[in-house]
């Protein structure tokens, strides 16, 4: 104790060397540190800047779009090439991260100290303190993108782009992703506007050609739609080809109208009304279709298509309940592929790193107002599907863990939404029975009408036939007429043989009558009167009438004559013993 009273000074002073040392070592540690955590910042920003091709992955998007339309891929290698987009469309994000550092606890308040110091010296910050807003609407887009929330993804994406800097390389590929999201929510006409900009701003070369290429796409879509709705194809081949031409809203309405004529074409129904559903953000609607497919016939294609989507749905939301269905689903189908397909999913999920909605609300600064829009978008549209896939997987699993395939307990629960779509079906089937029954009222009536047309003509031919054989009678007449006088003929003075038929002809000036007898001779060679007929002329030596009679004087038809000097025609009236008249013109 004494020593240290008599050597106090000199021990002070050797303590505040030490203290001195140690806080000078200590803080050019700590600096070094902030020196590397900003270069790392730096350099990252830069790798950033030159490697972002996730704007590549949308174009990919439609080019594999238009090879599912051209029949190039099918809907198994779908699977891989999606998952194989998903991971290589993400932003990678610049921050700030000083939790690696030993003074990880320091290093902030460090950092304000020296930043203070530079300042005041005039010289720029050690290390960047202001906040990347622009960066948190571009994640917040990224998540809606993601889970096919294209309205928000799309207003996230404007207010990122009202604060970018002008040179901020991430303007074009956020215009890009706009170009994406408004594609798919059925947009195309603004979609192009925005592409066809792109290429006029030529901001950066890679994403310019990218641009180009992307608007090919988008015509060559756009054309491929109106030929669509231009085609005689049925309603479901309709629904099919406005699928893979990611025109959901028009698929939906073509597959609605969909009547199916077999088990098989319900199942093709079912099953791209639930892609178009799954591709429009609607998980939940699409999971429940997708088992009833399996649940109808486990055996069909259809079957392991859609268990394959159920498959890809539990990789991306990483739902380990969903997977258990999968699998389940799988020991029944017997898919050969599927253990393969699932491998490939799960390595290509490791290297998609999918933002959560928590994290990123966490990290943003952005105000109350978009964080209640958020909040209320993710409730409405993300929280409720979630809630659904949770009621249905309950539904699909029972507690031991067993199979069971009915959604039937789905279905209750969200019974309101599929009355009101019964009732629509019941009322479309009635409508169209209704039309199947007119349909077939038609042809009746059209046999029928053809039917009338053909006696029509028949009777017309006859009319025109009795019509010659009259005229040359009429004929015969007026030559007969010209040629006789007033004194009786007799045709045949010598007795003919039996059956020869002769015509006598009496003709009456008085009341300008001539009539005309037919007989036949018989075997006493004696004339025997077969028929008769009086023809009766006006004063002006015009035929009006013609009276035919049998052998016992009864009348069988008379013809009225008119003769219209206007029209310069002759119109005969045919009227039996029977009143029947027909006219012969």
């Amino acid at each position: 104790m004494f020593l240290i009273k008599k050597n106090f000074p000199e021990l002070v002073l050797i303590l505040f060397v030490v203290v001195t040392l140690f806080a000078m070592f200590l803080i050019n540690d700590i600096v070094t540190e902030l020196g590397f955590i900003e270069l790392k910042i730096r350099l990252h920003a830069y790798n950033k800047e030159i490697s972002n091709t996730s704007y590549i992955s949308l174009v990919n998007k439609f080019k594999n779009q238009m090879e599912l339309y051209q029949n190039k891929i099918n809907e198994e290698e779908i699977v891989l090439e999606e998952k194989i987009l998903e991971s290589s469309s993400g932003w990678d994000d610049v921050q700030i991260n000083s939790d690696d550092s030993k003074y990880q606890l320091i290093i902030p308040a460090a950092a304000y100290s020296v930043n203070l110091i530079r300042t005041a010296m005039g010289r720029s910050e050690l290390l960047e303190r202001k906040k990347d807003v622009a960066g948190d609407y571009i994640n917040m887009a990224y998540y809606f993108e993601r889970n096919k929330i294209y309205s928000e993804a799309i207003h996230n994406y404007d207010q990122a782009l009202k604060v970018l800097e002008e040179e901020d390389f991430r303007e074009p590929i956020v215009k890009m992703h706009k170009v994406y999201c408004s594609s798919l929510s059925g947009d195309n006409e603004k979609a192009i506007e925005i592409c066809e900009g792109i290429i006029r701003e030529k901001r950066n070369s890679n994403v310019t050609d990218a641009a180009s290429v992307l608007l090919q796409y988008l015509r060559s879509i756009e054309h491929n739609i109106s030929e669509v709705w231009d085609s005689n194809a049925d309603v479901l081949d309709k629904g099919i080809k406005f699928y893979q031409l990611m025109a959901y809203d028009e698929a939906l309405e073509s597959l609605a109208e969909a009547e199916p004529d077999n088990e098989d074409e319900f199942l093709e129904i079912q099953y791209y009304k639930s892609r178009t559903m799954e591709e429009m953000g609607k998980i939940d609607d699409s999971l429940i279709l997708y088992q009833d497919i399996i649940s109808t016939n486990y055996k069909s294609p259809y079957a392991s298509d859609s268990n394959l989507r159920i498959l890809s749905l539990a990789v991306s939301l990483d739902d380990g309940d969903l997977l258990e269905l999968s699998k389940e689903n799988n020991r029944l189908i017997q898919d050969l592929n599927y253990s393969s397909i699932s491998d490939t999913l799960f390595k290509l999920d490791e290297q998609d790193e999918q933002p959560v909605i928590e994290d990123l609300i966490k990290t943003t600064s952005f105000s109350d107002e978009d964080l209640e829009r958020i909040d209320q978008v993710y409730m409405e549209e993300i929280g409720e599907s979630e809630a659904n896939i949770d009621f249905f997987l309950q539904s699909s699993l029972e507690d031991e863990g067993t199979f069971r395939i009915s959604s039937t307990g789905f279905i209750d629960h969200t019974s309101k939404k599929l009355e009101k779509a019964e009732n629509e079906l019941v009322i479309s089937r009635l409508d169209l029975d209704l039309e199947r029954s007119q349909l077939i009222q038609n042809e009746i009536i059209k046999q029928e009408i053809e039917k009338h047309n053909q006696n029509l003509i028949n009777q017309n031919n006859k009319i025109q036939y009795e019509l010659n054989d009259l005229t040359d009678r009429y004929s015969e007449i007026e030559a007969l007429y010209s040629s006789q006088n007033s004194h009786p003929v007799v045709e045949a003075e010598d007795s003919p043989p039996v059956g020869t038929r002769v015509t006598e002809t009496n003709r009456d000036d008085e009341n300008v009558i001539i009539t005309q007898h037919n007989y036949v001779y018989d075997d006493k060679g004696e004339k025997v009167l077969e028929s008769y007929s009086v023809y009766y002329y006006d004063l002006d030596n015009r035929l009006y009438r013609i009276n035919e009679y049998d052998d016992k004087n009864n009348i069988v038809n008379y013809y009225l004559v008119e003769n219209d000097a206007d029209l310069g025609r002759v119109i005969i009236r045919k009227i039996d013993r029977n009143d029947k008249t027909i006219v012969i013109d």
